[in-house]
C-alpha cells in the first residue's frame, strides 16, 4: 500500500462529500411534498382523475380496455398499483406500487398508462420532449 498525502485525502474527502450532496439532492427532489393525482389514460385518452390524501379510503378501479381485456387499479393513500390485468405477459402487475411524481406504470397489450402527477401537473425530475 502506498503512502497517503494529505492531498490524496482532501481529494477523497471531496469526492464522497460530492457524491453525498448529489445523492440527497436526487433523493429529496423525488420525494417532494404536496398533492398528488393519479391519472388514468386508456389509448392516450384521460379516463380517470384521482387525488391522493392522507386519509382516503382504499379505492378500486376497473378499466375495461375492450375486446374482454382489463386492469383493476387499487388506489391507496400510499400510492397506486395494478393488482389484476388480463394481459399475457403480467408486467404491469410486477412493476409494483408507484407513488412519487413522474412515476408510471404501463401495460402494453391493454394500452393502459397510470401516471402519478404532481402539484403543478408532472414531474419535478423528468420531462417529455415531443
Amino acid at each position: 500500500m502506498k503512502n497517503l498525502k494529505i492531498g490524496d485525502i482532501l481529494i477523497y474527502i471531496l469526492l464522497g462529500l460530492f457524491a453525498l450532496v448529489g445523492f440527497i439532492g436526487m433523493k429529496s427532489m423525488a420525494t417532494m411534498g404536496g398533492r398528488r393525482t393519479v391519472v388514468v389514460l386508456l389509448d392516450g385518452r384521460e379516463i380517470e382523475r384521482v387525488p391522493i390524501s392522507s386519509n382516503m379510503e382504499a379505492r378500486e378501479i376497473y378499466i375495461d380496455a375492450g375486446y374482454g381485456n382489463y386492469n383493476i387499479l387499487n388506489i391507496t393513500d400510499e400510492g397506486a398499483k395494478i393488482v389484476k390485468a388480463s394481459c399475457s405477459d403480467g408486467l404491469c402487475m410486477r412493476q409494483g406500487r408507484i407513488d412519487n411524481p413522474g412515476q408510471s406504470i404501463v401495460c402494453l397489450p391493454n394500452k393502459v398508462v397510470v401516471k402519478i402527477l404532481g402539484e403543478e401537473g408532472d414531474s419535478p425530475i423528468d420531462d417529455v420532449t415531443y
